[in-house]
């Protein structure tokens, strides 16, 4: 199915002047999406890619449509060149940035233009620099031009928006020295390890499983990025899948400081715990007393009644805490001192509210 949605949106691509919109929706227009959605102001975003078996340029993501329009001369000029085009247009109302667009390897995919709202006596240095900044978030973001046009989720039933998903992009915000980063797990009920988080899109695509405490490291498109893949730890310490970090390799650079520096970074992703993955059911996006639980990991979130800890269904809970535990019903109420109460996953709460109130909440999304 899914050689057929890129084989058609191969061809819709390569229409000149007959724009038609891709059948799916792909990863460089959820990057668009994602764009316009953190960067206030911006009128425009459009990436100008060639994708695999396409000789041209076309649009093939924007916030304007037009999907499929063909580079002009000017956009051209931009890809092979390489060289930035800044234009105050409408009348003075406009300042348009267009500039070579990169992977993460650095290599030139095309061009990406993006206008501003302006009026005179703004900063044109300013708004070139900001475009620059999006250009570059973007460029961390992008494995290589057919990436762009691959369906997003990868798997039309993978799911996007997780817990997983925001310990990769708070990540990368971290550390500026990284290029890639992804985790691949296998989901409650799953059979195959997938791509359930990452920096590139590909969510829900099948990943190899790593042999545990086996480490894979080495140079990858065509030496000049290095990674590292490695076992992916819960809070008790088994292996729930496997964790891929990458940076741009160097000259002189040492392997095992890379290996090194991927295994701080499992470490930091521990540290608000991953709980068990049978801490969730069902993969859903599970709250309870402050914690979110999603795709199997969990996290503190605050101290609604004291809180909860990960991974504390498996052990003793503290004095004064009760034991919460499985149950279909999605609201409860217990009273003080209770030490089971109905819920949908499994940890420890503290027990201090009067008798009757609302000692947690679940919520199932």
């Amino acid at each position: 199915m899914r050689t057929a949605l890129l084989a058609l949106a191969a061809f819709a691509l390569a229409q000149p002047l007959r724009a038609q919109q891709l059948p799916v929706k792909g990863y460089g227009q959820e990057l668009v999406d994602q764009v316009m959605a953190k960067e206030r102001g911006l009128l425009v975003v459009v990436m100008h890619v060639s994708p695999p078996g396409v000789a041209t340029y076309p649009i093939i993501a924007s916030n304007i449509g037009r999907i499929g329009k063909v580079a002009d001369d000017d956009d051209m000029r931009v890809i092979t060149t390489g060289n930035t085009n800044l234009e105050v247009a409408h009348g003075g109302s406009r300042f348009e940035v267009e500039m070579p667009m990169h992977d993460l390897a650095g290599n030139t995919i095309g061009a990406l233009g993006i206008v501003f709202p302006y009026r005179g006596g703004a900063s044109k240095a300013a708004l070139e620099k900001r475009a620059v900044s999006i250009r570059d978030w973007l460029a961390r973001r992008i494995r290589d031009a057919g990436s762009l046009v691959e369906p997003y989720p990868f798997e039309s039933l993978a799911t996007t928006r997780t817990y997983a998903q925001k310990l990769i992009d708070a990540t990368l915000t971290r550390h500026a020295e990284i290029d890639l980063l992804a985790l691949h797990a296998r989901p409650p009920k799953g059979r195959d390890y997938v791509i359930v988080a990452s920096s590139f899109g590909r969510i829900g695509m099948k990943a190899d499983e790593l042999v545990p405490g086996q480490p894979r490291a080495g140079a990858q498109s065509g030496g000049k990025r290095y990674e590292v893949e490695l076992p992916l730890l819960d809070a008790n310490g088994g292996a729930v899948g496997a964790l891929t970090v990458g940076w741009p390799l160097r000259k002189g650079d040492d392997g095992k400081a890379f290996v090194s520096q991927a295994e701080k970074i499992r470490d930091e992703l521990r540290a608000p715990p991953l709980a068990p993955r049978d801490e969730v059911e069902d993969a859903h996006c599970v709250m309870v007393a402050g914690v979110h639980c999603v795709g199997g990991y969990g996290r503190r979130a605050g101290t609604v009644t004291g809180g909860w800890r990960p991974g504390a269904s498996r052990g003793a809970c503290p004095t004064g805490r009760g034991r919460i535990r499985r149950a279909a019903r999605s609201r409860a109420t217990c009273a003080a001192g209770a030490t089971t109460t109905p819920g949908t996953a499994r940890g420890c709460f503290a027990s201090a509210t009067t008798r009757g109130a609302p000692a947690f909440r679940t919520k199932l999304c």
